[in-house]
């Protein structure tokens, strides 16, 4: 089991970018607002608050792969969603998954995280196929409110591929944890990344599980 760990390399996140950063207005009033913690860390780097951003932000449109309508990581009880890039190479598979707060460093854009997991770790692969009216918590992953990103507006689709990936994780043998990396996409695009990760991982895709 040892040789099939997983590293999820999160290189876009310390401890959070939903980490909000709070200042009081001049009037001292009760009233507060987000600071762009990139921001206020460029000019004040030995600010406490400081350590988590030392890494630059990136946002989606600026991460290499190819864009699907959202993804959703799942460890536990831990869950981060949203729009999403994902690519397959040299044996890993990566998403950038968009997380947290619009920044004013990245024009009002919101930053990635970065998930990386070896294809030789992932132990099930699950496909489905659906329509969004039989499944519209998947709304939360595509078409966040309010509208994402000015001229990115994007489209519903009536029929969508859902398509998962489980690997363990976990720095020690014993404290493994099952991970789930889940891609949704337009129906016809969800036969592509499904091929995709059965060439690579070597491992027929199953339909998951029914739920109790």
């Amino acid at each position: 089991m040892l040789k099939r760990l997983t590293q999820v390399i999160v290189t876009s996140l310390a401890v959070g970018y939903s980490m909000a950063v709070f200042a009081q207005t001049e009037d001292n009033s009760s009233q507060q607002k987000t600071v762009d913690p990139y921001v206020l860390c460029a000019k004040s780097p030995l600010n406490s608050v400081c350590q988590p951003y030392h890494l630059n932000p990136v946002a989606l449109k600026n991460r290499p792969g190819e864009e699907v309508l959202g993804c959703q990581l799942k460890v536990e009880e831990t869950e981060i969603k949203g729009a999403c890039k994902y690519s397959i190479e040299s044996k890993n598979l990566v998403a950038y998954i968009e997380e947290g707060p619009e920044l004013e460093s990245l024009e009002g854009e919101k930053p990635t995280r970065i998930v990386s997991v070896s294809t030789n770790n992932i132990v099930k692969l699950f496909y489905e196929e659906d329509t969004m009216k039989n499944r519209p918590k998947l709304l939360s992953l595509i078409a966040p409110p309010p509208v994402r990103i000015v001229g990115r507006v994007l489209k519903k689709p009536k029929k969508v591929s859902i398509i998962s990936v489980v690997f363990p994780t976990g720095k020690k043998a014993t404290q493994l944890q099952p991970a789930i990396l889940t891609l949704v996409t337009k129906r016809k695009a969800g036969g592509t990344v499904r091929s995709q990760l059965e060439n690579t991982t070597g491992l027929p895709s199953e339909a998951p599980p029914a739920k109790p």
